[in-house]
């Protein structure tokens, strides 16, 4: 407890305004929790004491704490500035507005951009290495969505799991796009959903989404549903119903065998029922057209790929980790509306994986940004993965 502040008894009743009030020796407690602003801009001037080298013929001086070199803009002002970009969204202008009515430091919006850049100029080495790490991992999360870039369409790729978030801001959403996130050869376990670049980047086993193949069933079950009574196709619609009742009970059964309740041994033998299931029910055709490409889609070699999760242990059944990782990106695109030049897509590439690969790793983003600013490479990259040693 901080503060306590005895509060005096009210003269009057506050109900009834009734005086003459008999004081009593049992208290009412509240406890209140609030921030102090002491907002306040600090100056630090650096007095450095040179030296002279005969090698160079020149004087030489080294490098304050906390210092950064040629900018009257401190560390600290500009790893904040970068998180309210990053993390919540705030437009440049908005930056500067706030800095300048909370703490009288006065900068222009290019401002702001530079402390991007900056950062994403040092952090490029550190977002080179979460890719390879991201590749060399054994269960890695996919996902793509779409950018708008100076008008044009773009794409986000997002590689990652629950310790690291890798991403790509590119205008292709080709099979090279797919193996510049994965590399030509994914020796890990690849969790996705059905686009068929992912292919390209030939992964040792394969997840497909099963709450996409559920949220697909549930669809064309009510497109059937809609179509005239003549036309709808019963057999069907109970075919899409039954689908997504199994992908339900598959994810149940995914669940049982990640806590540990269902053997190894059991789950393959559950695997091998579900897939017999889908077997005995994808025999027949379907008149609708669409019913008939799920059928054949879940007839052919890709079932196999639903049930990746039931015969390696830790494997989630969907994709949710990667549509979670690409949400922050979705909500700024609906704020900043996209990008103008090449070197946005740069620093979002950078600052986004720097930034929830840090929270991956239980470290507070917006210290992290301040030790980039102002320290090598190698210590930047500890303080990133929270290593003391």
């Amino acid at each position: 407890m901080d503060y306590i502040i005895e509060v005096a008894p009210p003269p009057v009743c506050p109900y009834c305004q009734q005086g003459n009030l008999e004081l009593l020796a049992e208290t009412k407690s509240h406890v209140q929790e609030d921030i102090v602003l002491e907002p306040r801009t600090v100056v630090t001037k650096f007095e450095h004491r040179q030296a002279y080298c005969a090698c160079c013929k020149r004087n030489v001086s080294a490098t304050g704490p906390g210092e950064m070199p040629g900018s009257y803009i401190g560390p600290v002002a500009k790893s904040t500035a970068t998180y309210l970009r990053y993390t919540l969204g705030v437009s440049f202008r908005n930056i500067t507005r706030l800095f300048e009515e909370f703490f009288g430091l006065k900068f222009v919006a290019t401002s702001a951009l530079g402390f991007d850049k900056q950062a994403t100029r040092r952090g490029e080495p550190l977002w080179s290495d979460v890719g390879n790490k991201v590749r060399a991992s054994g269960v890695v999360h996919a996902d793509e969505t779409s950018w708008r870039h100076d008008g044009q369409g773009h794409w986000v790729w997002y590689g990652g799991n629950e310790d690291l978030a890798y991403f790509q801001f590119v205008q292709s959403r080709s099979k090279e796009a797919a193996q510049g996130l994965l590399g030509n050869k994914f020796d890990g376990i690849l969790v996705a959903d059905g686009y068929a670049s992912y292919n390209s980047v030939n992964p040792m086993d394969r997840q497909s989404c099963l709450a996409h193949l559920k949220r697909k069933a549930c669809e064309l079950e009510k497109t059937i549903s809609l179509l005239p009574k003549p036309l709808q196709d019963p057999a069907a619609r109970s075919f899409c119903r039954k689908v997504a009742e199994l992908a339900g009970r598959a994810c149940h059964a995914g669940r049982l065998h990640r806590e540990g309740q269902l053997s190894d041994k059991e789950a393959l033998i559950e695997e091998k029922a579900f897939r017999a299931e889908l077997t005995r029910w994808s025999k027949r055709p379907f008149e609708f057209p669409l019913a008939e490409t799920f059928r054949k889609r879940l007839a052919g070699p890709e079932q196999k790929l639903f049930f990746t999760f039931l015969r390696h242990k830790g494997v989630e059944p969907t994709n949710n980790q990667a549509e979670r990782s690409l949400r922050p990106i979705v909500i700024m695109r609906k704020i900043l509306l996209g990008t103008r030049g090449q070197i946005g897509l740069e620093n979002h590439s950078v600052l986004h994986t720097l930034i929830q690969t840090a929270r991956r790793q239980n470290t507070p983003p917006r210290p992290f940004l301040e030790t980039l600013l102002t320290s090598s490479t190698s210590f930047s990259q500890s303080a990133l993965y929270n290593n003391d040693s």
